[in-house]
This record gives structure tokens, C-alpha cells and sequence, in this order.
């Protein structure tokens, strides 16, 4: 990891442990903090794993996100850190919304994708280490778009999400800031 990176992180870290208040836009200023930290370390990771610029061509944000995080982790060793932080049943939780249909994941112009969020949440529940830790990486991602591109309005059922995605990312972030060691 960059020094540059580690002051990057250290900052973010700071301004997380200074949103003191539990009402919903301080969740979701929680997440649209945590989330740069983890743009930035899979960036740090994909740089030092010296990945050739044409290699990256074609690799766009999500597969970053999802696909080169969950190999360059590993599959297993994010399950176990979420295991061990008591964040898989965060993530059964949140596959029951999804099927549930009280959380559309997967939006294509503001319309959730039914079929898609099923998938989403059956791969959530996956014993394949493999499947269910880019299904996690893929939820994170997408809820991450539907902040930033989707219509803003606080409701207070997103607490439902909110809250335990947040954990979720956490141990994410953590979980690859240990492998950039």
C-alpha cells in the first residue's frame, strides 16, 4: 500500500469515527465514506499486483469491485472475515429484503430488475465461497450506484440496509487493507 494511500485511508478513518449521530443521512454518510476507502485500496491492490494497462482494458469499475477484489482477497478469506465478525447473518438478512422485494438492488433507469435481485439473492445464500463472496462484493457495488446516481429521499425502512451493509463494507475494507500489508 502507498503511503500516499495510508494517509488517504487514515483521513477517511477520521472523518467515519466523527459522524456521531444514528439517524438515517448520517448512515448513508457513513457508507459514502467507507466507500472511497474501498475504491482506493482496490485501486492500491490492482496497482500492485501490477496489472498491464492492457490488461485493464475492458475492466471497468464493477469488475474491479467485485471480480478482482474477490481474487485478489480470496473468496474464502472474505467469508471468514465476515464470518468472524458475525457479518454473514447481515448478509442472510439482506438477501431475505431482497427476496422479500422490499429492496430493489439491481435498477435499470429507476426500475428494479426482479429477475436479476433473485439471482443476487440466491447467490448471497451460496455455500460456494466463490459465488457468495462476489454476490456480496456485487451487492455493496450496486447499493453504492443506487446512492449515487439514484433518487435521494430518506425513508426509514433504508435503515433495514443501511446498517448492515455498512458492517458488511467495514469488514470488507478491512479484510483487503490486511492482504496490502
Amino acid at each position: 500500500m502507498t503511503e500516499e494511500t495510508k494517509e488517504y485511508i487514515a483521513n477517511y478513518n477520521l472523518r467515519y469515527s466523527e459522524i456521531k449521530k444514528d439517524n438515517l443521512a448520517s448512515l448513508f454518510e457513513k457508507f459514502n465514506t467507507l466507500y472511497p476507502m474501498f475504491n482506493r485500496l482496490y485501486n492500491d491492490a490492482l496497482r500492485e499486483e501490477a496489472v498491464s494497462d492492457q490488461k485493464l482494458k475492458g475492466f471497468g469499475d464493477y469488475k474491479r469491485a467485485t471480480f478482482f477484489v474477490r481474487d485478489y482477497v480470496g473468496a474464502e478469506n472474505i467469508i471468514d472475515s465476515l464470518t468472524k465478525d458475525k457479518r454473514i447473518k447481515s448478509v442472510v438478512e439482506i438477501a431475505d429484503l431482497i427476496n422479500k422485494k422490499v429492496f430493489h438492488i439491481n435498477l435499470q433507469d429507476g426500475q428494479g430488475q426482479e429477475k436479476t435481485d433473485k439471482e443476487l439473492a440466491t447467490n448471497l445464500l451460496s455455500e460456494d465461497a466463490e459465488i457468495k463472496s462476489k454476490a456480496i462484493l456485487s451487492l455493496v457495488y450496486n447499493v453504492r450506484c443506487n446512492i449515487v446516481h439514484g433518487h435521494k429521499d430518506f425513508q426509514e425502512y433504508q435503515r433495514l440496509l443501511m446498517e448492515p451493509i455498512i458492517g458488511i463494507l467495514r469488514t470488507i475494507i478491512n479484510t483487503l487493507e490486511n492482504r496490502l500489508k
